[in-house]
């Protein structure tokens, strides 16, 4: 009789230390996957990031562009996309504007470049406007004055 509960209790203790275990290596595997997944901050910023970088290239070339020979952008629809890409931009816009002293045409430009880029983000390239006829002749080709 003893001896069959000194096996019961062996059995006993050891699926106690099996269920330890178990819950020790899903511990663990929880704890990496919180380390090596981004978190959904890092991922905001890592956007913000890219957003902000391809914006001041977009204001670089947009600089060198005189109004005639700026891209024609589409009239985009509202809808969720657009509002939370806007305000994203519109806060990269505020930060770019807070590092540097700038003047009403860089301001324009900066306003152009985030435009395009709202634009591109949200419209396939197959979708911009490629036929100007009904273009008034004067503003067909860039003057120099």
């Amino acid at each position: 009789m003893q001896l069959y509960q000194h096996h019961q209790n062996l059995q006993l203790i050891i699926v106690i230390v099996i269920i330890i275990i178990i819950i020790i290596i899903i511990i663990i595997i929880i704890i990496i996957i919180i380390i090596t997944h981004p978190s959904a901050e890092e991922e905001q910023h890592t956007g913000r990031n890219k957003l902000k970088e391809d914006l001041q290239v977009m204001w670089h070339k947009v600089r060198f562009l005189q109004m005639c020979e700026r891209e024609k952008l589409l009239k985009l629809t509202t809808n969720s996309k657009l509002i939370k890409l806007q305000e994203e931009i519109n806060g990269v816009m505020e930060e770019l504007l807070e590092e540097d002293e700038t003047d009403i045409t860089d301001i324009n430009n900066l306003t152009y470049a985030a435009a395009t880029i709202v634009t591109q983000t949200l419209n396939e390239p197959g979708k911009r406007i490629k036929n100007r006829r009904n273009v008034k002749f004067w503003k067909k080709e860039c003057r120099n004055r």
